[in-house]
């Protein structure tokens, strides 16, 4: 694998995260362990904001609660082996999730959405924070549809060095597209609901379930909104928080966001 040329796709990240591969090839570093520290670099960053948010939203024993927080994410047996052992990025785009909903609790929607913007450009696995802030849009409007453009703008600043170098502007979108058809399988070593739909997992059955998969994702998330809407419960910091740990929650959603988004596209 030819981790200097940037001029073409290698693998199915994107470019920005491509480019950081590329650089790691020109330093006096082994690429592997450069790029494994780059994502232990945002195990930190990733503890730190969630700290600040825990200190943010507690009343009493902030201090104690925050450190808490920030040691269990650090040391999670998950952070620990996605960074340090596998050398995955999902420290990266899971930081700037995070940082995300932390600048929206302090009323910085614009710098929200750059970092949603940031947070695509690494991983396609962002989709699963963007219901929370469709939910906000629905619900509260105090975003517009053209904060929402953003991100594809963000994503385009990003690839900025692969365009110099050659690189297609569709480029920077097809990567992502071609991921949602790259198994066509219900679930991927992942115990979803699916496992205990069916005894097997086929194509047959991906194309049977896709689109009732879709409907409902879609059925959920209105039903949501609509009970926040009758109780009328408040958009707080807090209530940012509990909202998005439902949503991440169900069991059913973070799959669903990948079959619509493929069914959308392809």
């Amino acid at each position: 694998m030819e981790y200097g040329l940037f001029d073409r796709r290698v693998g199915n990240y994107n470019i920005l995260y491509q480019f950081v591969i590329a650089i790691m090839t020109y330093v006096s570093i082994d690429p592997v362990w450069g790029y494994k520290i780059f994502s232990i670099i945002f195990d930190f960053l990733l503890a730190g904001i969630i700290g600040v948010i825990v200190y943010d939203c507690c009343m009493n024993f902030k201090e104690i609660k925050a450190i808490i927080a920030y040691v269990a994410v650090l040391f999670s047996p998950l952070v620990i082996m996605n960074s340090s052992l596998w050398g995955q990025c999902d420290a990266i785009y899971t930081f700037f999730c995070v940082f995300a909903v932390w600048a929206y609790m302090k009323e910085r929607e614009n710098l929200a959405f750059i970092l949603l913007g940031i947070s695509f450009a690494f991983k396609l696995q962002t989709l699963f924070i963007l219901p929370l802030f469709v939910f906000i849009y629905v619900y509260k409007k105090n975003i517009s549809i053209f904060h929402f453009m953003i991100i594809p703008i963000m994503l385009l600043v990003s690839s900025i060095p692969g365009l110099i170098m050659g690189r297609r502007i569709k480029e920077c979108f097809r990567i992502y597209i071609s991921q949602t058809d790259y198994y066509k399988v219900m679930w991927v070593n992942y115990p979803s609901a699916w496992c205990i739909l069916s005894v097997g997992n086929t194509e047959e059955f991906y194309d049977l379930m896709k689109m009732p998969a879709i409907i409902l994702t879609l059925v959920v998330l209105g039903v949501l909104v609509l009970y926040w809407w009758n109780k009328k419960i408040a958009i707080t910091k807090e209530n940012v928080i509990i909202l998005k740990s439902i949503l991440v929650g169900l069991i059913f959603l973070p799959f669903f966001m990948f079959k619509f988004l493929y069914k959308l596209f392809c």
